[in-house]
């Protein structure tokens, strides 16, 4: 079983250091954390980021990148990246969120770049699937 793996097993959801530990178990694979879905995915996202803030991780990066879509519910309409790290001085670890309304057939180039560049993918459509 691979480090990120067993570190995601290891976490009781009460926890308050899990964001920290899935970082390190990421930051010692050369591993990314990847979220895709719509705005409820989001939401997680930020919440995963205030965790990782409240346990004294840092974000040393931040990036957006807005995408035209051709049928606008469906496909990934943003990217963003944070480059994290667990505590002052550890290891970088991408963090990425695709937003996407919805997803279809039509968005399957997106999943592929998503699958690409992830170790762990958290995918949540919570309001429109």
């Amino acid at each position: 079983m691979c480090n990120t793996m067993a570190a995601i097993n290891a976490l009781p959801s009460y926890d308050t250091s899990a964001a920290g530990r899935l970082l390190e178990g990421l930051a010692a694979e050369n591993g990314a954390l990847a979220f895709t879905g719509d705005s409820l995915t989001n939401q997680l996202a930020v919440g995963f980021e205030c965790e990782l803030l409240k346990t004294g991780g840092t974000i040393l990066r931040q990036s957006t990148e807005q995408r035209p879509k051709p049928r606008w519910r469906y496909g990934v309409g943003t990217v963003e990246e944070w480059i994290v790290a667990a505590a002052a001085g550890e290891k970088e670890v991408p963090v990425l969120l695709f937003s996407q309304y919805r997803y279809n057939s039509t968005s399957w180039k997106d999943m592929e770049e998503i699958l690409e560049r992830s170790t762990v993918i958290v995918v949540n459509f919570g309001v429109h699937w």
